[in-house]
């Protein structure tokens, strides 16, 4: 045989194992009628899709919507994927799904993916968009998330919302809450815990909220970057760790880092948010300070840095207006505290009983 004819034919197997290994388009559409992720019948083609594959959900009607409760792989998963579809898909009890390639919930614009843990893992190993171009929702109640890099809203136009109830959601990378649209995360229970977590950058704004007995561990660092931040905790009983640092950087023209602490009275409010590196709110940060309940005067601790603290933060008009102030404090150990002072009622009405005399007897005086 000539050269030319093996190499024509090495040529010609090389294209048809590469061919082979492309990965296919698998759809969700219930042909079996049973929610069965499993069942190859309920995807296109009656074949389910595969570890080279691309397994899209468009399908969001009750009763439709894949439900996961055995082990699979795929390449690449797309929940919400085409302009006005709406995609579901809820991993259950002893679900694992593992996607090895990028993950998009709310593909393109205005399509609408909803993820929903109740149980078993979803392990995701390479970038996840949650509201690509179009809105994404994750939804943990129970069970595990493990991700590499995590970003919502990730273009101009997208929304998201990432609502986690109970279960642990774990990166080994960066989160981006909110890259370049609007984006909320409510973390009312279960544990938390980002590589990095980053609250708005570019045109995005993001808000973090914590209640409950959450927990949001931070391996590295909590930043602020050009765009508007929201971090607020609520009540006594999170938790809050950050292993690096907390800084809020200078933003773009009209945008603002806002901390809100809305307090518990009646237990305190725990130990605030505890930095092992430093803290850094610049002059563009705002702190915002109200009670759940009945105001309760005392001193609350609201942030600890075991590094540096540099406070430049401002309290908002209305904690202000309320009588609270605020300090740094060292408190020994290498630890400084920022801690906020609402005195009580009584004292408050003497204040302003001493500014109503100081400025009758300057009338006086004129």
């Amino acid at each position: 045989m000539k050269n030319s004819e093996i190499t024509k034919l090495f040529v010609l197997s090389f294209l048809l194992t590469a061919l082979s290994a492309q990965a296919a388009t698998r759809t969700w559409d219930n042909d079996a009628s049973d929610q069965v992720f499993t069942n190859a019948t309920n995807w296109s083609g009656d074949t389910l899709p595969g570890a080279s594959d691309i397994a899209v959900v468009d399908t969001a009607t009750a009763g439709e919507s894949p439900i996961l409760d055995a082990a699979h792989t795929v390449k690449y998963l797309r929940v919400g994927r085409l302009s006005g579809n709406t995609g579901s898909l809820e991993i259950a009890t002893g679900g694992n799904l593992t996607g090895t390639a990028s993950t998009y919930i709310g593909e393109q614009d205005n399509a609408m993916g909803t993820v929903n843990v109740t149980g078993g893992t979803l392990a995701l190993q390479a970038a996840t968009a949650l509201g690509r171009y179009g809105t994404g929702n994750l939804n943990i109640s129970a069970g595990s998330v493990n991700a590499t890099s995590f970003a919502s809203s990730y273009y101009a136009g997208s929304a998201s919302a990432i609502n986690m109830t109970g279960g642990t959601f774990t990166t080994t990378d960066y989160v981006i809450i909110g890259k370049n649209s609007d984006s909320t995360m409510n973390l009312s229970g279960g544990t938390f815990n980002p590589n990095s977590l980053m609250i708005g950058q570019s045109a995005g704004t993001g808000q973090f909220v914590i209640s409950g007995d959450a927990v949001l561990n931070v391996a590295t660092d909590l930043r602020g970057w050009d765009s508007n931040f929201k971090f607020k905790m609520v009540g006594s009983d999170a938790q809050v760790n950050v292993t690096g640092d907390i800084r809020t950087l200078e933003h773009s023209a009209g945008a603002t880092s806002l901390f809100e602490f809305v307090l518990n009275g009646a237990s305190g409010v725990g130990d605030g948010i505890a930095v092992d590196g430093d803290i850094t709110l610049e002059d563009s940060t705002t702190i915002d300070l109200s009670f759940m309940g009945a105001t309760a005067d005392g001193t609350y601790t609201l942030m600890s840095s075991g590094g540096t603290f540099t406070n430049l933060s401002h309290l908002s008009a209305s904690s202000v207006a309320a009588g609270w102030s605020t300090e740094l404090v060292d408190v020994g150990g290498g630890i400084t505290e920022l801690q906020a002072t609402i005195p009580e009622p009584a004292t408050l009405g003497l204040f302003a009983l001493s500014a109503t005399a100081l400025a009758f007897l300057r009338r006086l005086r004129l």
